[in-house]
């Protein structure tokens, strides 16, 4: 036995050994991964301040262009011209400083952002990358106006072209000469139904001249007439860095809403530009312009061409690089067949294209020989296509069978533990009936020898995996993890000793699923206890040893298949990139025959999303270290594979290129690949030193910030949060605890464990590891603690992290609640894989009742809330485990102990004492309620309204009557039931009145409230009302007809007629106001706030929609007036216009078939003053009416008899609307400024046309700008995409147009004193003429 001991002992030793290794181990790997990747890193990304995706796709692409990040270095910064963190191009200077030292791990684009002028709104401001780089270079070269390389854009950027039109009959071109930064080329255009699938073809159209015909003839200034003519355009100079922008964005005209065109437009690695120099007509390569007239359909996005072949991006997949590349990208070996290939082989079954080999036998999990796979059809059933998916599902279904026959088999020797899949066990399984299997390639039949997959396709595809031997690691990896499961499970599983019904010993086995049928007796689990013997206890430390070996070995080897994986995944983009530059050197050799006009992509900036939203990032190719490619995506910077550049940016989705960035070929001594450190101006690497050593400050904050935790302590009754360090040590964090708490026993005494206090249960007690810090023991933030504290020769309890425990409940008479304080709860500890059987052996042992006579019960709660009790002590449940039971940690059990007469299988839930509690206490439910004389007494002594308190409570069955429950109530607070009124809810909550019904139908539920007040309670069937007595305001009032006065409130029944809640509401007038009124002389009426709505007519008040808490006013009127159910009671008033004021109210009937015509009769019976014809009439709100309304509404003709009142625009549908009317002949007088000051005639007109009228917009999009700032000495400028500044813009265009009215007018006024005297000079001159006809007239005579 002590020899034992000791091996055990030792054995404890060693496992604690091997954590502390373990722990130290992760943390170095860790922080070995986190250096690596610092290494490895060979650009920064570049922060997102907001949606500032364009601003960084390019910066980074500014950056990636050596001749511009050489031209930015030299530039130098002078204090006197600008301040440092106004200057553009000094920000410029730091941002590509701190981007080429790397000295970050990403670089920060604020102190940039704000050079700009820009603000913290500004970086949430989504704009176009072609227009952020035509504002930001023209931003740059005017800061750097006046040094000495400040024309560098323009040397780099700058292009120049002609625009011509040349006329057709004499050869005679017009001129005009433009230069640009960059060519805007057409993706589609569809009313002019041409679409470019290529970049060469839209540079072709871009030069392709147009003719000038028909209407549209050019005026030729040769020929001095209208004449035929082309007008195109003409490269003269293009720059080093071409760049084009693809035009995928438009606007549908018809639907009046931004388009982004998604089609597909391919684009070369290499673009020879000598083909367009010389004009269209002298290209040597047309590409022809033919389109598909479908392809200019609505919402038509063109997809790339199946079989179309890459342009400029020349590459050759293999079978071996597309799967390499596959298992690299994932970095997990494949553990279930993928929706595509069980798709892809169902599919293929169902076309009968799959034959089924009967020699074969498919997949044998016993079998040690390695599988194939072959699979036999006809060679030209099958396009490309579909040959590249077959080969997926091939090498695919290949890897999964090897691990299915691996796995199979260490499952087959672990207990036959199966923890596959179901989808890839029954993928595989359809694989077995379809598929033929031979690692040999071709089939053992002779005669099948004459079909092949492809020629050799199959057969070569398997060969590359076998050759990468890639299968081999994924099915040692999936071996390793089933090693260290069966591991675990053996050593989870532990041999304890337990008696059965016969008093022998047993050791049940640890299987999960058992059925309990097939467990019947005793004997079966003896049984099947020595067929499934377990090591004895003594082996399990050597178990633990192994499985942790095992577990570092595992760990081992992911590491070192990760690191192999990454390596094949180089090698593979260093074999693309190769191929790629090698075409690319043969195309460039061959262009260069041509002219020197050769270029190289570098740079592709990618736009993502839809016309109103998207993301920006670039594909640029590097020439520093041997031209690879990167995806550069915010912060995000990784190497891409060259060849699936086309798939990803050419289009056909929402993904797709949008700018593109050549750069012309030069000789290898001309170019520039490499911008030296040295280059860094001297005061930029200062001031970067100066913010690295502030953002090290920084970081180390907020790395002893992060470090910072709270942990809970529990120590007898108390709980204090402790803050620590998640560096801290565990004995350090004791020796705080002991400080805090005060805990005066000798420290050696003393320990701290992990707490559950739930369960109230003390866990891990970090034994030998106190040394160790708070991260390395998983002491998280807020983790739970607790003090243990023993005497002096005393041992700390040891922790099992097998044991559990549960409570029990013992019964006995008279239990009121399953409340836990209401019971005694007896904790028992068992084994987590315990059985049954033992445990009700420990509750009976524990409960102190015999084994045959206990019954163990379980409650269940069902989704009604009902609980229900199943007894888990019968005999088919012996060999179940506590978890095939569902029973967890602190799981309460009922206890009971059986009649002798009565077997525990027959037990029913009758027979069990516990189901009348059960049931009892599933009924029960805990409701508040206020005391009705506290509250009087409070509102009383207080004008204002007080909170309610629920102060009081009562448990009740749900079964009982709501007479029970006031009853109850009444009784708890000593008042008569006859005097209490109960709502729902609160104050205002509905009055119960079915005092009969049950709480539960009454839709009670746990802590509901209950609000009580005194006073006499309503019957079933009655409402209560609250009556309110109705004071007219004079008749010329323009807002407030009525006034009111609470009378209180008063039960009526439901069934009365409204004449008959008069003579109440009268009576109930007279006793709380000493008001005394006719019956006859008052109406009822609806109030709804301040206004007076629906007169109650005679018919039953429960039909005229009263309900509780209704609001009922009494009016009192000067006579009777019986109004039908067909008629409405409105109010009329006119508008005198000249002296601006209305008429008294009066009242008219009306009914909802009136149309304009009538309701001018009507009103011309009261009220002559407008005649018929001549009305106008609106409609307006009594509860917010203003003059000014009278100015602003519509007003509309009662002439008409084709519209009924009911409907537009009046919509008369219900008593006491306000009707005003007008006469539409005269038109209202002039008001003087007195009159606007005392009615705010002016001021309610203004507000009104703010508010009354509103429209739908989007939200208008901030235009892009950039502020250059200088000092004061010389003015800032701010520069943007077409736009000025907008108030200094508005300002100067209404200077303009005023300055221009007064123009026009003085013209007008001098034309028409000049027309004048013409006019007077014209007839002096026909007087006089008139004259010296009579004179000679009367000579004559």
């Amino acid at each position: 036995m002590e020899g034992q001991q000791q091996d055990q002992k030792h054995q404890e030793e060693v496992t604690k050994i091997d954590q502390l290794k373990e722990a130290e181990h992760v943390s170095d790997q860790s922080n070995q991964q986190n250096e690596k990747e610092i290494e490895e890193a060979n650009y920064v990304g570049l922060s997102n301040i907001g949606a500032t995706c364009y601003m960084n796709s390019v910066l980074q692409t500014l950056f990636m262009t050596p001749e511009f990040r050489e031209n930015i270095y030299q530039w130098k910064y002078d204090s006197d011209d600008s301040q440092a963190e106004d200057c553009i191009p000094l920000q410029l200077q730091i941002l590509f400083a701190k981007m080429q030292l790397r000295s970050f791990p990403y670089v920060d684009t604020k102190d940039l952002a704000k050079s700009f002028g820009w603000d913290n709104q500004d970086g949430w401001e989504q704009h176009d990358t072609q227009e952020f780089v035509r504002i930001l270079l023209d931003a740059i070269e005017k800061s750097v106006h006046g040094s000495k390389n400040y024309n560098f854009i323009n040397d780099i950027y700058e292009g120049t072209s002609v625009n011509y039109v040349k006329c057709m009959d004499c050869n005679y071109e017009s001129i005009t000469q433009e230069n640009f930064l960059d060519l805007v080329v057409t993706v589609k255009n569809i009313y002019d139904k041409i679409y470019n699938d290529s970049l060469e073809k839209a540079v072709q159209r871009y030069i392709k001249p147009e003719t000038l015909d028909n209407d549209n003839k050019y005026m030729c200034s040769k020929c001095n007439q209208k004449v035929k003519a082309l007008r195109g355009t003409r490269f003269c100079k293009l720059p080093k860095i071409l760049s084009f922008i693809m035009n995928r964005f438009t606007f549908d005209f018809s639907d009046m809403k931004r388009l982004k065109l998604d089609d597909y437009v391919s684009f070369p690695f290499v673009l020879n530009m000598n083909e367009y120099i010389n004009g269209y007509d002298n290209i040597k390569n047309k590409l022809s312009e033919e389109v598909d007239p479908s392809y200019f359909k609505s919402d038509y996005t063109i997809k790339p061409p199946l079989n179309k072949p890459k342009v400029g991006l020349t590459t050759t997949k293999t079978a071996k690089t597309s799967s390499v590349t596959t298992q690299i990208k994932k970095k997990v070996p494949i553990k279930s067949a993928s929706n595509q290939t069980r798709d892809f082989l169902k599919n293929l079954r169902t076309q009968k294209k799959f034959q089924t080999d009967e020699a074969a036998g498919g997949i044998n999990s016993n079998s040690n020989q390695q599988q194939g796979i072959f699979i036999e059809f006809d060679q030209n059933s099958i396009d490309k296509q579909q040959e590249a998916e077959l080969q997926k599902a091939i090498q695919l279904s290949l890897i999964e069978s090897q691990i299915n026959e691996k796995t199979g088999e260490i499952k087959e020797n672990g207990n036959n533990q199966n923890n596959s899949s179901a989808e890839t066990a029954d993928t595989l399984t359809d694989s077995q009936n379809h598929l033929n299997f031979n690692p040999a390639g071709p089939s053992p039949d002779p005669t099948q020898n004459k079909k092949q997959l492809c020629g050799a396709g199959v057969a070569q595809v398997v060969s590359d995996f076998q050759n990468i031997q890639m299968q081999d690691n994924i099915i040692q990896e999936e071996e390793q993890k089933c090693n260290a499961q069966m591991a675990e499970e053996n050593f989870n599983e532990e041999n304890e000793g337990q008696l059965t019904p016969n008093g022998k010993s047993n050791n049940l086995s640890n299987q999960k699923g058992i059925n309990s049928s097939n467990s019947k007796a005793p004997s079966s689990r003896v049984n099947r206890h020595l067929s499934n013997k377990k090591p004895s206890t003594g082996s399990s430390n050597s178990i633990t040893q192994s499985n942790q070996g095992q577990q570092r070995e595992l760990s081992t080897n992911k590491r070192d298949q990760e690191e192999k994986n990454k390596q094949d995944y180089k090698k593979i983009l260093a074999e693309h990139l190769q191929k790629n530059t090698q075409d690319c050197n043969q195309l460039l050799e061959k262009y260069l025959k041509d002219g020197p006009l050769v270029y190289e992509l570098y740079s592709i900036l990618i736009h993502s999303g839809g016309a109103y939203g998207g993301h920006y990032y670039a594909y640029i190719k590097s020439f520093e270290d041997g031209g690879k490619w990167h995806s550069f995506n915010d912060t995000s910077i990784m190497e891409i594979d060259v060849n699936e550049i086309q798939e990803r940016v050419f289009g056909g989705n929402s993904t797709n290129a949008y700018m593109l960035f050549y750069r012309q070929w030069e000789p290898p001594q001309r170019r520039k690949l490499k911008i030296d450190n040295l280059l860094i101006p001297k005061n930029v690497i200062d001031i970067i030193e100066v913010q690295k050593n502030k953002w090290i400050e920084e970081q180390n904050w907020k790395l002893e910030q992060s470090k910072m935790m709270s942990v809970k302590v529990h120590y007898i009754l108390n709980v204090k949060v402790i803050q620590v360090k998640s560096t801290d040590t565990l004995s350090k964090v004791l020796d705080s605890v002991i400080q805090e708490f005060k805990i005066k026993e000798k420290r050696e005494n003393i320990r701290l464990r992990r707490y559950k206090p739930n369960t109230d249960q003390m866990l891990d007690t970090f034994e030998e590891l106190e040394h160790l810090s708070l991260d390395k023991l998983k002491i998280n933030h807020f983790t739970n603690l607790c003090v243990e504290v023993k005497k002096d020769g005393e041992q700390f309890e040891e922790y099992d992290a097998g044991t559990t425990f549960v409570k029990m409940a013992v019964w006995k008479p008279n239990i009121i609640s399953l409340d836990e304080n209401f019971l005694d709860i007896i904790r028992v500890s068992t084994r987590r894989n315990a059985t049954i059987y033992r445990l009700m052996e420990q509750l009976a042992r524990a409960a102190n009742i015999d084994f045959q006579k206990i019954v163990v019960i379980k409650k269940h709660e069902n989704i009604h809330g009902i609980n229900t009790a199943e007894v888990i002590s019968t005999s088919q449940n012996y060999d179940s485990r506590l978890e095939d039971m569902a029973i967890t940690e602190g799981q309460l059990l009922f206890v009971e102990e059986k009649q002798m007469q009565t077997s525990t299988n027959a037990l029913e839930n009758s027979e069990i004492k516990w189901q009348e509690v059960f049931e009892s206490d599933s009924n029960k439910i805990f409701i508040k309620f206020n005391n009705p004389i506290e509250q009087q007494q409070q509102s009383s002594s207080s004008k204002t309204s007080s909170n309610i308190e629920y102060n009081h409570s009562i448990i009740i069955d749900s079964r009982q009557t709501m007479q029970q429950l006031k009853e109850k109530i009444s009784e708890q607070l000593k008042i008569d039931p006859v005097e209490v009124i109960i709502r729902r809810g609160g104050k205002a909550g509905i009055e119960l009145k079915e005092m009969n019904k049950t709480i539960r139908s009454m839709n009670f539920i746990n802590n509901s409230s209950i609000y009580l007040e005194l006073g006499k309670p309503a019957k079933e069937g009655e409402i209560r009302v609250i009556f309110y007595l109705a004071i007219k305001t004079p008749l010329n009032a323009d807002q407030i007809l009525h006034t009111f006065e609470e009378i209180g409130e008063l039960p009526i029944h439901g069934n009365l007629l409204a004449s008959e809640v008069k003579v109440v509401a009268c009576q109930f007038l007279k006793e709380k106001k000493n008001i005394d009124l006719d019956p006859d002389f008052v109406r009822l009426r609806e109030k709804i706030s301040d206004n007076l709505t629906r007169i109650y007519r005679e018919k039953k008040m429960r039909e005229q929609q009263v309900i509780e808490k209704k609001m009922i006013a009494i009016e009192q009127i000067d006579e009777p007036i019986e109004i039908s159910l067909k008629e409405f009671l409105i109010y009329v008033r006119i508008w005198d216009q000249q002296t601006w004021t209305l008429s008294d109210r009066f009242e008219l009937l009306v009914s909802k078939t009136d149309s304009g015509y009538d309701l001018e009769q009507k009103i011309q019976k009261h009220n002559q003053q407008i005649p018929i014809g001549q009305m106008s009439a609106m409609k307006i709100n009594v509860w917010n009416f203003n003059l000014s309304q009278l100015l602003n509404e519509d007003w509309y003709n009662l002439d008409s008899s084709d519209v009924s009142i009911s409907l537009h625009p009046f919509h008369i549908m219900n008593d006491g609307n306000m009707i005003i009317i007008k006469n539409k002949t005269q038109t209202p007088r002039e008001l003087t400024d007195e009159e606007v000051k005392q009615m705010g005639i002016i001021q309610c007109k203004q507000a009104y046309k703010k508010v009354g009228v509103k429209s739908i917009s989007q939200q208008k999009e901030k235009a892009l700008s950039i502020k250059v700032k200088k000092k004061e000495s010389q003015k800032d400028g701010v520069l943007s995409c077409g736009k000025e500044n907008n108030e200094l813009k508005e300002s100067m265009q209404n200077a303009a147009f005023l300055q221009n009215q007064q123009q026009i007018q003085q013209q007008n006024l001098i034309k028409e004193e000049q027309k004048c005297e013409n006019e007077m000079k014209n007839n002096q001159k026909d007087d006089q003429i008139q004259q010296n006809d009579r004179q000679n007239n009367s000579q004559s005579n």
